[in-house]
């Protein structure tokens, strides 16, 4: 079954295990610091008129694309539990699960507000 592009498919948890595991900890002398990734969402139009799903590789010219960049995805609060979680496969993967819905939130609302901002820049 063919995806329509218009709409977005559920995200998977893979993004959620990435973040977890882009956890560091980094040590200077006593002091123990962790540095937790960031998510940064964004959505673009247009993109499929330059690069179409045909299966050819070249680039059509010539075509718009607009890119909208959101704000970092609040993530620390979940980001803390990784470590915590790392031996209990069920939690893990539940943690995962909410740093997935987390993302996906943000970008749902970042599409909804570029395609708001797409429709105001067309109408006069």
């Amino acid at each position: 079954m063919k995806h329509n592009p218009s709409e977005m498919l559920p995200f998977r948890w893979g993004i959620g295990k990435l973040a977890c595991d882009a956890v560091a900890k980094e040590k200077n002398g006593e002091d123990e610091h962790v540095k937790y990734p960031l998510i940064v969402p964004y959505h673009h139009v247009g993109s499929d008129k330059v690069l179409p799903d045909d299966g050819r590789f070249i680039p059509n010219t010539g075509h718009k694309v607009s890119v909208l960049w959101g704000e970092p995805v609040p993530l620390n609060d979940l980001l803390q539990k990784c470590e915590k979680c790392a031996t209990d496969q069920v939690k893990q993967q539940q943690l995962w699960k909410a740093i997935t819905e987390r993302a996906e939130e943000h970008l749902r609302k970042l599409r909804k507000q570029h395609h708001d901002y797409l429709s105001e820049a067309k109408d006069p």
